[in-house]
């Protein structure tokens, strides 16, 4: 069966939902993230959680550390700073592009 939007496969939804829980601080910076606790948290497998762990761990949202498991990443307040720039930049340059390419409909 092919897998779509409205039927991903497990080791998705468990990447998805660990990755939520992180962006909305359901699981903190710093905090070790228990395989047996997460097993049961989830409803996946170790395999299906250590998959999505290495995933989140290259994308930067959870740190490996050999011989002592997985933890969310540490933030900083430089981190908040430099998110809050760039959103800056792309939405001045978003709002800048917008008027020059207004119609009068956009205008309306």
């Amino acid at each position: 069966m092919q897998q779509t939007a409205h039927n991903p496969t497990v080791g998705l939804s468990t990447y998805e939902a660990i990755r939520t829980d992180i962006i909305f601080g359901r699981l903190a910076p710093d905090t070790k993230l228990k395989l047996d606790t997460m097993k049961a948290a989830y409803k996946a497998s170790i395999s299906t959680l250590r998959e999505s762990l290495n995933r989140l761990s290259s994308e930067g949202f959870v740190i490996a550390q050999e011989q002592r498991g997985f933890f969310v990443a540490p933030i900083s307040a430089a981190d908040l700073r430099e998110i809050a720039d760039l959103r800056i930049l792309l939405e001045c340059n978003a709002l800048r592009l917008s008027i020059e390419n207004g119609d009068t409909d956009w205008e309306g």
